[in-house]
């Protein structure tokens, strides 16, 4: 194990914490907008990926935003007098954008066929993608990180 400093002095004008699917999202928005990014990461090199690595690096996919809302409202259940018809109109928009996204990343997405909660209402709608063929996703990375 490496010995980390006691202190150090590193700037950066946005810092993510994890570098699962979440922090690489982060990270790399940041960056392209032009921040200088510094990404934080507990995990050995070889074993990154946070929560995103544990699900085989595949994304949920809502193949349409009508579908997705309807899904969404389904998950939320009892709880979903605390989420406002926009907040959920939103989430499904920018998870239905995730697949345009990643594609401009250069990733191959591959649309799976599952389902966690088929007997849901808008559970037609749902995707998940891979990167590219082969048993799981492969590795979500830009050389920048």
């Amino acid at each position: 194990m490496t010995e980390l400093p006691v202190t150090w002095d590193e700037e950066a004008d946005v810092v993510v914490i994890g570098y699962g699917f979440a922090g690489a999202t982060a990270a790399i928005t940041a960056c392209d907008a032009g921040a200088r990014v510094l990404l934080l990461e507990k995990a050995p090199e070889q074993h990154k990926g946070g929560n995103s690595r544990v699900s085989a690096n595949i994304v949920f996919w809502p193949a349409d935003v009508a579908g997705g809302e309807a899904y969404f409202r389904s998950l939320a259940g009892p709880y979903l007098d605390n989420i406002s018809a926009e907040m959920i109109h939103v989430w499904a928009t920018e998870m239905h954008a995730n697949k345009a996204w990643l594609e401009g990343l250069g990733m191959t997405p591959v649309e799976m066929p599952y389902v966690e909660f088929p007997q849901l209402d808008g559970a037609d709608c749902v995707r998940v993608l891979k990167n590219g063929e082969g048993p799981i996703g492969g590795p979500f990375d830009r050389h920048f990180l």
